[in-house]
């Protein structure tokens, strides 16, 4: 899950599912990518390596 929402502050936490980051949303829309390490992908489960 990468999006929780918190009531008592009224804002928006996201987490990448690749580094681990959480932050709050600034205004109301997604973001595009995480602030840490900036990957597109933040919101998607981690691919699966082949083998």
């Amino acid at each position: 899950m990468a999006e929780i929402k918190i009531k008592e502050f009224d804002k928006t936490a996201y987490k990448c599912n690749k580094c681990g980051h959480v932050w709050f949303s600034r205004g109301d829309e997604r973001p595009l990518t995480c602030p840490k390490c900036k990957t597109a992908r933040w919101d998607k489960e981690p691919r699966k390596k082949k083998d």
